[in-house]
């Protein structure tokens, strides 16, 4: 599917909702801000942990309110889903059920004249080595295959061992470790040549130009729902961060 859409229409970016459950207070936001987005977007992209656990379809009795809501404004508005480091085992099936498009990481879209590269912001954090590592071995086709096998129970059981790991993993490293890599995000500038870089994941908001010799762009950053509701817009008048109420 080619993702490309005029400079008069609208765009918008969600990141790192991080839905607990059901009685999560984000829950009702991120309805009302999608609601409200979905009456005057052209489309919309939720780049990754929309959920903070999501590893078997039972998952979706637990978000079923947010799902349904989804569901229901995806008929107003296409919605598009890439995954993030914490639901990647939401699949394709799932997706389409709840009237969401999944998508790869990353993937550029383009509006108007202008490439926009969209990542969940995982892979920019490449300082952060024995994670890399970790990411690559449970996505791989090998774990996705024993996914589809494996009881739901023990699956749960073994992600949330690797989490209380991860926890403490994370209590040891610098804190630079887990931010995205400034030499990373040039050499993906230099990659894919796009006009504006936009992901989540690191939890450090941010808004800011690259200018140099050899790049030039936008970066954005969106924030972690759990610190504040947020999101960003493309619109013929440019990019936009914004707060949701």
């Amino acid at each position: 599917m080619m993702h490309h859409y005029s400079n008069s229409q609208r765009i918008a970016f969600v990141s790192d909702v991080h839905l607990q459950d059901q009685d999560d207070p984000n829950v009702d936001r991120l309805t009302q801000c999608l609601q409200a987005l979905a009456g005057t977007s052209d489309a919309i992209y939720i780049l990754g942990d929309l959920f903070d656990f999501w590893m078997t379809a039972d998952c979706a009795s637990t978000h079923q309110k947010v799902l349904s809501a989804i569901q229901h404004l995806s008929k107003q508005c296409p919605v598009f889903f890439m995954p993030g480091n914490r639901d990647f085992f939401m699949t394709q099936s799932v997706c389409r059920t709840y009237g969401m498009t999944k998508i790869a990481d990353p993937l550029m879209i383009y509006h108007g004249e202008k490439k926009v590269l969209l990542t969940h912001g995982d892979l920019l954090c490449s300082k952060d080595r024995t994670y890399q590592i970790m990411r690559f071995i449970l996505q791989s086709r090998l774990v996705r295959g024993l996914h589809a096998i494996i009881p739901a129970q023990l699956i749960t059981y073994l992600t949330r061992k690797i989490q209380a790991a991860c926890h403490r993993s994370k209590k040891q490293k610098p804190a630079q470790c887990m931010q995205a890599d400034t030499h990373t995000i040039q050499s993906w500038f230099q990659r894919y040549q796009p006009d504006i870089l936009i992901f989540g994941h690191v939890h450090k908001p941010q808004h800011y130009c690259i200018d140099d010799d050899c790049i030039h762009g936008e970066v954005v950053v969106l924030d972690s729902w759990e610190n504040q509701a947020n999101f960003c817009q493309i619109t013929e008048a440019g990019l936009s961060v914004c707060l949701s109420e």
